[in-house]
């Protein structure tokens, strides 16, 4: 009876893939949506830990340098301070141990991707003045120059 088949990498492997990684976040222009991402969810972490400590999330803000602000109220301030750090890298170790059974990297990437979605919709400032400033400056006022 063949055992159960695994994505988990050998060790060399492991190795290979974490030098590489490495290496990738320590590029200017590649490394920036890996810090995005990572701020992403560094600020839903502080949003998530609001709600559950009986808070409320009015929006959460993500800027083009790596930075983001979580807007809450109420909640248990500690807990919430936090939760950003330990809930990025809780979010990294659920998504690696995730990705690391073959049968559940779809699921995985739906969970992302679902979760993305939700935290667009109920939280993050897409449509606020600052950021259609930042996308207008960058992406179209350098067409008009």
């Amino acid at each position: 009876m063949p055992s159960a088949v695994s994505a988990t990498p050998s060790r060399s492997r492991f190795m290979l893939e974490l030098l590489v990684a490495f290496l990738l976040t320590r590029l200017p222009f590649i490394s920036i949506p890996f810090k995005w991402l990572e701020s992403y969810f560094h600020e839903l972490s502080h949003g998530i830990a609001a709600l559950l400590t009986g808070g409320i999330v009015s929006h959460i803000q993500l800027f083009p340098n790596g930075a983001g602000l979580c807007f809450s109220q109420g909640g248990i301030s500690m807990v919430i301070a936090y939760a950003g750090y330990f809930g990025a890298a809780l979010w990294g170790y659920v998504i690696f141990l995730l990705a690391t059974k073959r049968s559940s990297i779809r699921f995985t990437l739906g969970l992302l991707g679902l979760t993305v979605a939700a935290s667009l919709v109920f939280w993050v400032a897409i449509f606020s003045p600052s950021l259609f400033c930042w996308y207008s400056q960058y992406f179209f006022c350098y067409h008009l120059n």
